[in-house]
């Protein structure tokens, strides 16, 4: 969120303006205090058995970027990168590139090239495959789309 719109919205909220100034001097703040919790969050998830990973795209500052979550049940990190792919999976901020357990995914060829180690699909992913397959008089699809909604 631009500054502009931080000190708009306190002063909304408030009534009263903040300096952009005392905005950046927050978040700095806040950064210090967050990066040894993020570190923390980082090791959990690069240690832990299994995680769901996926990814989406998203503007900053209107340039195309991509998002790259990683989460178990106890822990999310995001990885904001320029480019989407194997590239940013193998970067510095990527949880997987030290990960060794099983990495649920969408099925992006690149989540299978950037580490070895076990892989599962996503399982709304199938269902939204199996769905895009069904046609008037396509039974397999069908069942297939019930399958897996029942599970």
């Amino acid at each position: 969120m631009p500054l502009a719109q931080i000190c708009c919205r306190f002063a909304d909220v408030y009534g009263d303006a903040l300096k952009s100034e005392t905005v950046e001097t927050a978040l700095a703040a806040g950064d210090e205090v967050a990066r040894p919790l993020e570190a923390s969050s980082v090791e959990q998830l690069q240690q832990a058995e299994g995680v769901h990973c996926d990814d989406t795209g998203l503007r900053i500052e209107g340039t195309l970027q991509w998002v790259y979550p990683a989460s178990n049940a106890w822990s999310t990190h995001l990885c904001v990168h320029a480019k989407r792919g194997e590239a940013a999976l193998r970067s510095e901020a990527s949880v997987l590139k030290a990960f060794c357990g099983s990495a649920v995914h969408d099925g992006l060829a690149s989540s299978f090239k950037c580490r070895e180690g076990r892989h599962g699909l996503c399982h709304a992913h199938r269902v939204r495959a199996v769905h895009g397959w069904i046609e008037p008089g396509s039974q397999w699809a069908t069942e297939m789309q019930t399958f897996l909604l029942d599970r």
